[in-house]
This record gives structure tokens, sequence and C-alpha cells, in this order.
């Protein structure tokens, strides 16, 4: 069973490498809370936009866990909140964090304004967590016991999520600017992606009779609370069989529409006013 784990990391790794990324299996980081190294399943990066005038490159990073079980994986789903219409996504960092504009209001006084650069270039509008109209909220996985079978909620949330995320936040980590003053600029997408042998299997919670539906890939906003580990993370499942459109559906739309902002502008921390 072990070694077909590792024969399913090495599948992945070359799904992702003929993907277009840079791939690296088995890549160690430092687990920040522990002091240990540890491994990630598949590591994968690519460049996909560099302006050596302007000194400003951009990067894909897929950070992946695979999970070699054949047992179906059943996410329960319902309708958005409205605090999830403000939800930024941590793995997404821009060049600029925030821009901002300022309004003279006279006698020495002023007032500041904030955008986030994913609201102000309308990432949401290509990121497949606010483009589906409901969440998962909760998930589970299907074990056979004897001749039934049963779900399995005990510790999935932190043996999948907490690994995870350790080597997000030490990716996060390796590439943040050390200084405002560097010359490069970047902007680095990260994707922690959980890839399963498994089915996936979305249940609307809220319909008249819920029902499982198969779905390719699934988008799961987890908060977290551990040592370095605060906040909201979006983390993707994804069938093994569908990392092609994982990347065609969820990568490539991101990519292309920051490649669609010009430069200049997406550098330049000062903005006019606007009383929107």
């Amino acid at each position: 069973m072990q070694a077909s784990g590792f024969l399913m990391e090495q599948e992945v790794a070359t799904q992702v490498e003929d993907l277009g990324f840079h791939v690296h299996p088995s890549r160690a980081f430092k687990d920040s809370e522990e002091g240990k190294s540890r491994e990630i399943d598949v590591w994968g990066i690519r460049r996909f936009l560099l302006d050596e005038d302007r000194k400003f490159s951009a990067y894909s990073e897929l950070i992946i866990e695979c999970k070699n079980s054949s047992n179906p994986y059943v996410f329960l789903t319902r309708r958005k909140g409205e605090s999830d219409t403000f939800f930024v996504p941590p793995e997404m960092r821009f060049p600029v964090k925030n821009y901002e504009a300022r309004k003279d209001l006279g006698n020495g006084r002023g007032q500041l304004k904030y955008f986030d650069p994913f609201d102000e270039y309308g990432f949401s509008e290509s990121h497949p967590f606010f483009v589906k109209e409901q969440k998962a909220v909760q998930f589970c996985r299907i074990d056979r016991k004897g001749k039934d079978w049963a779900a399995n909620h005990g510790g999935l949330y932190d043996s999948l999520f907490i690994p995870l995320l350790k080597a997000l936040k030490s990716r996060q980590a390796d590439t943040a600017p050390r200084s405002a003053n560097e010359e490069w600029k970047n902007a680095w997408f990260f994707y922690p992606i959980i890839v399963v042998r498994g089915r996936l299997l979305e249940i609307d919670s809220m319909a008249e009779h819920p029902a499982p539906v198969e779905v390719p890939m699934v988008p799961f906003v987890r908060h977290m609370e551990s040592q370095d580990i605060k906040g909201r993370y979006l983390v993707y499942f994804v069938n093994e069989n569908a990392l092609a459109d994982f990347v065609n559906e969820v990568v490539i739309p991101i990519e292309e529409r920051l490649k669609s902002i010009d430069t200049d502008e997406l550098l330049t921390k000062e903005r006019n006013w606007r009383d929107d």
C-alpha cells in the first residue's frame, strides 16, 4: 500500500510536469511550529509572466498532498453568506499589498481609503470559490467497515489540512520580499491541493431531496487556528484524473487576468480617490 502511495505521487508529478510546471517530488520544508524537516508530496512551479523592463515577474505554484485511498470523499454544501463575498484568499500575493487613495479634507486633514488588489482587479470573477453559487462547509471520507460503509470524520481536518498549510506557510516565507525596497517585484499565486484517488461527491444540504453528485474538484475554505496558521484558508480537493481540468479552469484564468492588467498600473500603490 505504501509503495502504491509512492507510485501515485510519481504519477501526479508527471501530470503536473506535463502541464508546464517545474516539478519537485517529496520537497522538504521546515515545520515552523516544531522545527522539524517535513516533506510535501509534489511541488510544482511555473513563471507565467516576466517583464524585465519593469522588473516584474509572476508565478503559479502548486503545493500537493496525495491521498491514495480509493474511498470517496463527500462534501456538504450550502448557500454562501455575506462574509464570503469579502473573503480574500491568503494564498494569492500581489506585488502591492494594498492600494491607497487619499482625499484632502482641508485644514491639514485627510482621509485614506485602501483597495485590495484581489478586489480591485476583479479576480473573484475568475476564481472558483466565488464563481460557484454554493460553498462546501463539511466533508467526510466514506470508509468500509466489514460489510458496511461508514462516514469517517475523525482527525480528517487536521491530518489533511495542517501538513498542507504548514508547507504553504513555509513557501510563503521563502518567497516573501525581504524589504520594501527590493528591485524586483513579484506576484505569487499558491494553490494548496489535496489530490485524491477516490471520487469527490457533493450533497446540497439545502435541497428538498439531497442527493450526491460527483464533481472533479471542490474548493474548500477552512478556518484554522494553530501557532502559525491562523485565519481562513482555501484548499482544493481534486481528483487525480482532473488535474488538467484544475489547471485549465482555475490556474490559467487567474494567470490570464493578471497578464491583462497594465504592469505600471499594477505596481503603482497610489490611486485616485473615488467615492464608491
